[in-house]
């Protein structure tokens, strides 16, 4: 498949380290450099595994909030390589897909931001098992930021949000998002 050819390995590894050359990492939540990558030492300390079974990387809060509000809110594209490699083993461990889908920000809000942060999120995946098929998912509302809101709020937020559109010949849609588990009902 085009997404794993040993060329195309080559060619990430190669811009890879050309990349830490010309702009060194440093941790997604402050800029320090990193120690227990993606993180520094310092913000690793509030970073917590995701519990097994679960399709995350981390439990979300302290510098994984951060991480993800600069990911999100303050146009920092370049996270979306080290959330990505971050999320490559839990991508690896999910079921056999047709189709990986990010989850489709409102139009003002992608006026806004500029960009949709689950769409860089899922060209980014390393060793992709499936295309990035926009569409699929579509918004049928705007709704209040999520961060500022409970678990409880942000289910009743996003009720009603998206809308699965016709998918013919697509066995599995993965969203990448919150919405996931609301869209799988």
């Amino acid at each position: 498949s085009p997404t794993s050819s040993p060329l195309l390995e080559v060619v990430r590894r190669c811009g890879g380290a050309i990349l830490d050359f010309l702009a060194p990492p440093s941790c997604v939540a402050c800029d320090d450099p990193p120690g227990a990558w993606p993180f520094c030492a310092s913000c690793a300390e509030s970073v917590l595994s995701a519990p097994p079974g679960t399709h995350a990387a981390w439990l979300y809060g302290g510098a994984v909030a951060t991480a993800v509000a600069r990911f999100k809110y303050r146009a920092r594209m370049d996270l979306a390589l080290p959330f990505a490699a971050a999320l490559s083993s839990v991508y690896a461990s999910l079921p056999v897909h047709d189709a990986l889908v990010p989850v489709p920000l409102h139009a003002a809000s992608l006026a806004e931001r500029g960009y949709n942060q689950a769409a860089l999120l899922a060209a980014a995946l390393p060793q992709r098992r499936a295309p990035v098929r926009h569409g699929i998912l579509g918004r049928t509302r705007s709704t209040v930021a999520q961060a500022s809101l409970d678990r409880a709020e942000r289910l009743i937020n996003l009720r009603g949000a998206f809308e699965a559109r016709a998918c013919s010949g697509v066995r599995v849609v993965l969203a990448l998002g919150r919405v996931s588990r609301d869209r799988a009902r």
